[in-house]
């Protein structure tokens, strides 16, 4: 087997050199394939110094690491061997250990397990003994502890209470179960003793009713001062809950008096006898606090007093609701138990202020208004949006009513002095060149102030909405005031009477200044009276009594909505009703450039034999014209503030300027040439290069001035129509240009002109023009536009229509307006009508007054 070994021992180490020669041959091979890149040719074997010894540092930093291994691995070894060295060590003191157990066990074997029995017998025995002495004293201390019960109860009662000693009541709970539990016990193992053991049980826990009783009157007391307790003593209030808790739980009942006879009887688990009792102490207290509320409140002789009173109830809510509701367990759900009882009682209080109404003052008024909506939100806080009361949201309109109706009468005094002022004040210029008037600034001052005062008093939303009708019925007036003083205008030669005073064109240009100065105005008090309204819907979130987080949120959503609708219509319906009173002062002021136009020579030379002329005569008649237009135009442009209504005087008066011409032409009855129509077209060239190259004309919107010579080139058309049937296609224009009774008449009068139309065609032309006209305001071509708000019998009523009566103001004024029996168009009598036009009509008036007056004379005779 040696030799075996031998052979193969040698034989590996022939293969372990053969291996490493190899290995040699290889390290060789790579050294010369890792030099040849780095020589490239014989003069570079200079540096092969430098490379051997780049090697040499690399061979003795992997030495060093090798070493630095090696030695590592020999440290770890070595603390290996000496940790096998203790754990050989830890055995062998095992070892002795168990020896020593061993021999215990013998030992016990041997010795104490043949008198086990009696050392078992000894120990119950001593057990017993000791059980028995230990019953014996409590028995001894029975009436001891229990004067001690009765000391601790005297001493938490009336004024006697010991400060800070708030889990006294607990105590000598704890104690009287204890005591009771001894006392169940003694009496059930008592059937195997003498009866009179019996009897003396029986007398000497007799002393454990009266504490029973002593402590369920001190319980009962707690109770029905739980409001004070909960603010100076709640850590009692929060032990006699646990009592009330744990006795209802309990097997063993430490409140009945004791029976002999039903002591082996006990109660069942949660029967909730003392919940019953706690919730019947709470009814009763507050009814005795409601009763004696109510003789104070009735006792009160000023409103204040009672609101005082009332206020008081409210922070005992509060009370309830912080510092008495978390002392008890949620099965008693007190904040609603409470908040009913005392909402029911405060309800009938304020119905009962409300039945006396008539007899407050504004300030009563608003100061009972405040507390109703503060008592709102206070429900809304804890109970949620559904459980205020429908009286409630009543009461508080029906005093802002009140308050509205008797604010009417205080706003109402200062706004018409407002109102004066606009009249007779001159108008204020700018430092831009255009006029106002103070009545916006007064008006806004008046309301803000007014507002200020009373929105800290109104809470809910319903008031601000009747506030909001407050001022919309007020300004209302204050508009219908102003229309009614501007419709009284009359025109006297070149001057402008209003209420029979001379007023400048200043004055009227003020007027529209201010137009856009109320409506920013307006803007404003409904921004303030939105934003108190905003937060007026706003609620606690979290305490929503039982009624869940997102049905709050809709119901603030709606109301929000539904508030922010109304306050919206009235504004919006104020806001238009002043822009009717710049449309009225627009109407005088164009009224009174085309009166101007209408006095002038150049109109009376329009349409005769100069104008038939054409050349420079006619372009001088309408350039004349065209200029007087442009010279108010300019003027209005400077003075007026508002460029929406720039425009809106450039376009009216365009189109009404066109309007006229042709009803003035008509009126002249032209003879119809070619001739004539092509000055006629000369004309419209002309109009329009004037109109663009005519600073005055800068604010004409392009829909006005398409509308403008549309009409125009209606006219042209119409004039030169060659078969009657081309005249239905017209009729539109007229009836949109013109009042429809007008345009009959235009049409009636232009058809007698028109060479193209037979005397016969005419009636059935008319005819047509009527039924068109019948169709056309059967169709609503135009979006309904709402302009009144309330009913006429109802204490808020706002219309913004301001009628007018059909009449003519002196020398035809053209600005006046009726309504239309369409309800759509206005009616603007022409100021043409009188004039030089209507010669012939006048002349046969005069021959006819002169041969009737010929004929009187001739029948005196």
């Amino acid at each position: 087997m040696y030799g075996a070994g031998a052979r193969s021992g040698s034989i590996s180490l022939e293969a372990d050199m053969d291996r490493l020669s190899q290995e040699e041959i290889d390290i060789e091979d790579a050294a010369i394939a890792q030099l040849m890149p780095l020589l490239q040719g014989p003069d570079q074997l200079g540096r092969l110094q430098n490379f051997k010894d780049d090697f040499q540092k690399q061979y003795e930093v992997a030495q060093a690491h090798l070493h630095s291994a090696v030695q590592t691995t020999n440290d770890d070894m070595r603390f290996a061997f000496e940790q096998l060295r203790d754990c050989v060590g830890l055995m062998g003191n095992c070892r002795e250990n168990f020896r020593e157990v061993d021999k215990l066990c013998i030992e016990v074997q041997t010795k104490l397990l043949p008198e086990h029995k009696e050392i078992r017998k000894y120990g119950v025995a001593r057990r017993n003994i000791f059980t028995t002495l230990q019953i014996n004293e409590d028995f001894k201390r029975v009436s001891d502890k229990a004067k001690v019960m009765l000391t601790k109860l005297e001493a938490m009662q009336g004024n006697e209470r010991i400060p800070k000693a708030d889990r006294q009541i607990q105590e000598v709970y704890l104690m009287l179960r204890n005591q009771v539990q001894f006392r169940n016990k003694l009496w059930r193992e008592s059937k195997n003793y003498a009866a009179e053991f019996r009897l003396l049980i029986q007398d000497r826990f007799e002393v454990l009713n009266k504490v029973s009783t002593k402590l369920e009157g001190a319980i009962t007391d707690n109770l029905t001062d739980a409001i004070y307790l909960a603010e100076t003593d709640p850590t009692t209030l929060v032990y006699t809950a646990k009592i009330i808790e744990w006795e209802d739980r309990a097997k063993t009942k430490a409140f009945p008096i004791w029976n002999a006879d039903s002591a082996l009887k006990p109660g069942q688990r949660n029967d909730g006898i003392m919940y019953a009792k706690a919730i019947q102490m709470f009814h009763e207290s507050i009814q005795e606090n409601l009763e004696y509320a109510e003789k104070e409140i009735q006792e009160e002789e000023t409103l204040e007093g009672k609101i005082n009173k009332m206020d008081d109830l409210v922070r005992e809510l509060n009370i309830i609701d912080m510092k008495v509701v978390p002392c008890f367990p949620p099965k008693y759900n007190l904040l609603n138990f409470f908040y009913k009882r005392y909402q029911h009682f405060l309800v009938l209080e304020v119905n009962d202020l409300m039945g006396k109404i008539t007899e407050l003052n504004q300030g009563e008024t608003l100061r009972l208004a405040s507390w109703i909506q503060k008592f709102e939100k206070h429900i809304k806080s804890f109970m949620g949006s559904r459980a205020v009361p429908k009286e409630l949201k009543e009461a508080v309109m029906t005093l802002a009513q009140q308050y509205k109706l008797k604010s009417q009468d205080t706003l109402s005094d200062p706004i018409n002095m407002v109102f004066k002022n606009l009249k007779k004040d001159e108008p204020n210029q700018r430092n831009n060149g255009t006029y106002n008037t103070y009545g916006p600034r007064d008006l806004f001052s008046l309301i803000t102030n007014h507002f200020t005062t009373i929105k800290k008093k109104y809470d809910s939303g319903e008031a601000m909405i009747e506030i909001a009708k407050l001022y919309g019925t007020l300004l209302n007036k204050y508009q219908r005031n102003m229309v009614a003083y501007l419709r009284s205008v009359e025109f006297e030669d070149d001057k402008i009477l209003l209420e029979s005073k001379e007023k400048s064109l200043e004055f009227l240009c003020a007027w529209v200044s201010s137009g856009y100065q109320y409506e920013e105005v307006m803007s404003k008090l409904e921004s303030m009276i939105g934003s108190k309204l905003a937060r007026a819907s706003m609620k606690k979130e979290g305490e929503d009594g039982g009624i869940g987080e997102n049905d709050i949120k809709q119901q603030e959503s709606s109301d929000s909505k539904g508030f922010g609708a109304q306050l919206e219509k009235i504004f919006s319906l104020t806001r238009r009703g002043f822009r009717k009173v710049a449309d009225e002062v627009v109407d005088i002021l164009i009224g009174f450039v085309l009166k101007y136009v209408k006095d002038g020579d150049a109109c009376k030379a329009l349409f005769g034999h100069q104008w038939l002329k054409g050349g420079a005569t006619m372009e001088e008649i309408n350039g004349v014209l065209i200029e007087e237009i442009g010279g108010y135009l300019k003027d209005y442009n400077e003075w007026i503030e508002w460029e929406e209504y720039k425009k809106k005087i450039t376009g009216i008066t365009l189109n009404k300027f066109f309007q006229e011409y042709f009803a003035y032409l008509i009126t002249q009855r032209p003879r119809v040439t070619d001739d004539f129509l092509t000055r006629l077209k000369t004309s419209k060239t002309f109009f329009k290069t004037e109109i663009k190259e005519d600073p005055a004309f800068e604010y004409l919107d392009k829909k006005d001035e398409t509308s403008a010579f549309e009409l125009f080139e209606a006219f042209e058309r119409m004039l030169g129509v060659q078969d009657a049937l081309e005249l239905d296609l017209h009729f539109a224009t007229l009836i949109s240009a013109y009042e429809p009774e007008v345009s009959y008449e235009i049409l009636k009068h232009a058809m007698r002109i028109i060479p193209g139309v037979e005397s016969r065609d005419r009636e059935e032309t008319l005819e047509r023009f009527q039924n068109f006209g019948r169709v056309l305001a059967d169709k609503d071509f135009e979006s309904f536009e709402e302009t009144k708000m309330g009913t006429k019998d109802s204490s808020f009523y706002l219309d913004i229509t301001f009628p007018r009566e059909k009449k003519t103001l002196k020398q035809g004024a053209n600005h006046a307006k009726t309504q239309s029996q369409g309800g759509k168009f206005l009616n603007v009598s022409s100021w043409f009508s009188n004039s030089s036009g209507n010669i012939k009509e006048k002349k046969e008036k005069e021959a006819a007054a002169a041969a009737a007056a010929a004929a009187a004379a001739a029948a005196a005779a």
